[in-house]
């Protein structure tokens, strides 16, 4: 009896707790954000629609991260040393109860849109950092970044490795498949290193989607972190197992519990673990983890071949240096009988290709009604051309009428400059290690294309800093052998370098995303600030065309 009276107590008590609980949201017209104030549970967040996509009606008001009145079910684990602790306040619920706490620091705090929670982990400091950013498919302020700040605050090294666990939710859909690049996925799947895709996606039905959610992980246009795992599995596992996971392919995205399928429940239930492994981080050491997730876009054209085209809106073409970007195609036969051999085509403009040998088409003899066929490619620029490209995707059958759609692209080919690099250093010493500070500075033509030569003037302070000889920059190398018209002329007392170089009419012309003109070392004779000036600043390629370039300059403090 004793017992039992203890019992119900102990059960009011900490529903006391919970019936004291309130949230913290920041949000826009698109999106909203909200952060568990605790104590139970402090931290945990929750994603939902406020207007959604302007082009969707149903969208408004839809779950992207459960979370309902108070979220829970979505956390994050910090691996110190080996040993996992969940972040935030303490839970007696499922999610993450296994899991070790650290210290209450601050928050959850709106700062400027920004909901700040931090927590301590003996010599680790955790600061969770939520806000509102840029979809890279709408270019609109309808994702959520999550990020966390990892501040070693003791005097020896630690071990750090960071899980997020995403609860995901598609308004009322708790189990819509996964889309990662040409996968479908409705049972538990792994992703590591160089396999870890750029997004992925989820949505119930491509003809009609109610609300589509998307993650971004890495890429051009995304302000995110690479992970080295992914992993997509149903979320009782998720909520048991708080660091190593031991997925079943078997189980399906059916919650588990004991590991074994919840016959009590019986629900699909889909989360996503992004995994960073543990790195060393060293004694008043930072380091920054992001991820982000939100509203996800694809542009659909209806028809017996459902067809629907996503991709970023935006790419950067940096020769060498380009990243590329990723276009997913998606077919659905939405007819009420079987389509005949199919073939799915993506058609790209002039300015963009597929890298690698991924054919543009792809084909299937048959697909039945409601099946599916899912295309993936990774494009980048040619350089060719700038601006707005059109994409297409075209579906062709012997027995259903043709369909298409296409997707905007803003290809992005930057005119050359001459840029001071580093571009600022500041509040440097008079002195290290009982001598002149130097401060290595280069000066770059970036992009380079077709350069030749190229002539400029760097102007500074000399009541501030002093040029030590000046070397070459790698461009005026050539096979390991120094190329000789490089002329460089100091004028001390009024601070200005005047620089020439020419790699020769027999030598072959650079095309590549830097070139380094010439290294200068300065050192410090006295406290004060120096800008570094680029004036007079051109290059000159194989055809003997001068061109004169923008140029981004320096600057220099110093302290006694």
């Amino acid at each position: 009896m004793i017992k039992k009276v203890l019992l119900l107590i102990f059960a009011l008590l900490i529903s006391c707790l919970y019936s004291f609980a309130n949230v913290i949201t920041t949000q826009n017209e698109f999106i909203k954000i909200s952060v568990n104030e605790g104590p139970l549970e402090l931290g945990r967040f929750s994603i939902d629609t406020t207007g959604g996509d302007p082009t969707r009606e149903m969208s408004k008001n839809q779950q992207l991260i459960y979370g309902g009145a108070l979220p829970w079910t979505s956390y994050t684990t910090i691996n110190i040393d080996d040993v996992s602790y969940i972040f935030g306040g303490e839970t007696k619920r499922r999610a993450g109860k296994d899991g070790k706490y650290g210290h209450y620091v601050s928050g959850p705090t709106l700062k400027e849109g920004v909901i700040v929670t931090a927590y301590n982990y003996n010599d680790i400091i955790i600061v969770q950092n939520l806000s509102i950013t840029r979809g890279t498919s709408s270019r609109m302020m309808d994702t959520a970044l999550i990020s966390y700040d990892i501040l070693n605050i003791g005097s020896t090294d630690h071990e750090v490795g960071l899980r997020i666990t995403l609860d995901t939710k598609l308004g009322q859909n708790d189990g819509a498949p996964i889309r990662v690049e040409s996968h479908s996925l409705t049972a538990p799947r792994k992703f590591e290193s160089d396999n870890i895709p750029m997004s992925w996606q989820a949505f119930d039905n491509l003809a009609n989607p109610i609300v589509i959610s998307q993650g971004n992980l890495y890429g051009q246009g995304s302000d995110v972190t690479k992970p080295n795992h992914l992993i997509f599995a149903d979320w009782g596992t998720m909520a048991d197992h708080v660091w190593n996971l031991n997925i079943n392919e078997k189980h399906g995205f059916w919650r588990v519990e004991d590991g074994e399928i919840d016959d009590e429940s019986r629900e699909i239930d889909t989360a996503a673990a992004i995994i960073w492994d543990q790195i060393t981080i060293k004694a008043n050491e930072t380091k920054t983890y992001s991820t982000a997730y939100g509203i996800g876009y694809i542009n659909i054209s209806p028809g017996h071949l459902s067809l629907g085209i996503t991709s970023p809106s935006d790419i950067k073409f940096m020769l060498e240096r380009t990243e590329p970007i990723s276009v997913t195609g998606y077919l659905v036969n939405t007819g009420n009988f079987t389509a005949e051999n199919v073939i799915l085509q993506l058609v790209l403009p002039k300015g963009l290709k597929v890298i690698g040998d991924t054919p543009t088409t792809i084909s299937s003899f048959r697909i039945h009604e409601n099946g599916e066929m899912q295309g993936f490619w990774r494009i980048i620029p040619t350089g060719e051309a700038r601006g707005n490209m059109n994409i297409k995707l075209i579906a062709t059958s012997d027995n259903i009428e043709r369909n298409e759609t296409n997707w905007t692209i803003n290809v992005d080919v930057p005119d050359p400059s001459m840029v001071v690099s580093p571009p600022t250093n500041k509040d440097l010493p008079l002195k290290t290690n009982e001598r002149e500070t130097i401060i290595p500075i280069s000066i770059i033509l970036t992009p380079a294309f077709d350069f030749q030569s190229a002539t400029f003037d760097l102007h500074y302070n000399p009541a501030v800093i002093h040029p030590l000889p000046i070397t070459r920059g790698a461009s005026m190398v050539d096979n390991g052998r120094l190329l000789p018209a490089w002329n460089a002329i100091i004028d001390r007392a009024n601070g200005v370098i005047k620089i020439t170089l020419d790699r020769g009419s027999d030598i072959s012309t650079l095309t590549q995303a830097e070139a380094m003109l010439a290294s200068i070392n300065f050192y410090i004779v006295s406290a004060g600030e120096s800008q570094l000036i680029i004036t007079n600043a051109s290059y000159t390629n194989s055809q003997g065309e001068k061109f004169d370039v923008p140029v981004k300059d320096g600057y220099i403090s110093t302290t006694k």
